[in-house]
């Protein structure tokens, strides 16, 4: 469902302008606190500036949620679970997916007696 009532995109310009100022603070460049005063000014003299904004800032946001996910998820792929994988294989003592089988089969023989409580709670 589309939000379009003016305090959205009130919401949304404020926000903006409240990032910019923040910017502002931190690395005290001048044209952050001029591009939010710009955008605030602009948004409270003119509705339609306000919902252009917002539509911009909704649709850069819809972009950058179909790239970003993707790369942290590259990130956390290549920094942590591959490392984790090759130390694994480094040091483990047997082959736990038997891609080394010598045998013809697949199927391991097992001394293990079956009762019928075994087979009640599988999970």
């Amino acid at each position: 469902m589309k939000d379009n009532t003016p305090n959205k995109s009130y919401s949304t310009v404020l926000t903006l302008v409240l990032a910019c100022i923040f910017i502002f603070l931190v690395n005290e460049n001048t044209y952050w606190l001029y591009a939010g005063l710009s955008i605030g000014v602009s948004s409270v003299f003119s509705m339609f500036v306000a919902s252009k904004i917002d539509f911009i800032w909704m649709k850069l946001s819809f972009v950058l949620s179909k790239i970003v996910p993707n790369i942290l998820l590259a990130i956390v792929y290549f920094l942590c679970l591959v490392p984790i994988a090759i130390l694994s294989r480094m040091f483990a003592k047997k082959d736990m997916m038997m891609l080394k089988n010598k045998s013809n089969s697949l199927f391991v023989n097992t001394t293990e007696n079956f009762d019928k409580t075994y087979f009640e709670k599988p999970w």
